[in-house]
């Protein structure tokens, strides 16, 4: 796979570290309260639909570990055919405040995100190479999330992910 440096990779890229984060932070809190929930490694596929028009599928594997019940570190990879992301990061959650950093090393960038939680939903707003608004929610053992960056070339991202078997 081709890893271009174009502002659409740049706004996938920026799509997808903020997905992975609403991604962990709504599984912990709509199943559990904690990030228990969490632990070992979950998989799933997605798509990207493109301003100028045009979509593209994406697939995702994560894997989550716990350093206590209220923080989480991530290690996400997503690929597609044009696309691949190799996201890590730490997410805190205090009394229903969620607050993270991430980096990714394909293309050496990195932001910060915060929002709150709200029974099985979550709000977060991201901020570093493209900022934006994502929606999370959780049932059972499936994460879904809907991502809208702002002004980027990326009109939004959907990606749902399942528990492997054997967690």
């Amino acid at each position: 796979m081709s890893c271009p440096s174009t502002r659409p990779a740049r706004g996938l890229v920026g799509s997808l570290r903020a997905i992975a984060f609403l991604l962990v932070a709504s599984a912990a809190h709509g199943q559990s309260g904690s990030f228990e929930s969490l632990a070992g490694s979950w998989s799933g596929s997605g798509i990207v639909k493109l301003t100028e028009g045009g979509s593209e599928r994406i697939k995702c594997k994560a894997i989550y570990q716990l350093a206590d019940r209220s923080t989480v570190t991530l290690r996400l990879t997503c690929a597609s055919d044009t696309y691949k992301i190799a996201l890590s990061g730490t997410m805190h959650d205090r009394e229903g405040a969620i607050a993270g950093s991430w980096s990714e090393s394909t293309r050496k960038v990195e932001g910060m995100l915060s929002g709150h939680v709200r029974d099985n939903k979550i709000v977060l707003k991201t901020s570093g190479v493209i900022p934006a608004t994502l929606t999370l929610t959780t049932t059972g053992a499936r994460q879904s999330a809907l991502l809208q960056p702002e002004g980027a070339k990326v009109r939004s991202v959907s990606i749902t992910l399942t528990r492997d078997e054997g967690n």
